[in-house]
Parts: structure tokens; C-alpha cells; sequence
């Protein structure tokens, strides 16, 4: 198991790749992709919605209908 990072550690793209090894059923990712994958999430960071009261998780524990 990986240790986890804190928000403000980044890690390099060796380390990306490694950590992902084996994620599509075993097999590895072909290494491009993974290089490309790893400098979109470094040029965008993922970020948190903005609360716009349209909550998923809201909607999801508190459905309007159930069944």
C-alpha cells in the first residue's frame, strides 16, 4: 500500500505511472497515455464543484422519488 500524500506533495510522473500499474484488469496502461493523463491532472488540478445547491450527494441520499 502507498502511503498517502498530503495535498500539497506532487508526485512525478514515474511515480504516477507506478502507482497505477495494473489498474485496467491487471494489464498496464500504455505508458504515453499515462504521461498525458499526468500532465492534464498537473496543468488542471481537480477542484471541488462549486455549491450550486444541485449537491449529488444530496440527490442521492434525499431522492425526490425512491424505487
Amino acid at each position: 500500500m502507498c502511503p498517502l500524500l498530503s495535498l500539497q506533495e506532487k508526485i512525478s510522473v514515474n511515480q504516477f505511472i507506478k502507482r497505477n500499474q495494473g489498474i485496467e484488469g491487471g494489464e498496464n496502461l500504455d505508458t504515453q497515455a499515462m504521461i498525458s493523463m499526468y500532465n492534464a491532472i498537473m496543468t488542471e488540478p481537480f477542484r471541488f464543484p462549486e455549491d450550486d445547491g444541485n449537491d449529488l450527494m444530496l440527490t442521492f441520499f434525499n431522492p425526490a422519488i425512491e424505487g
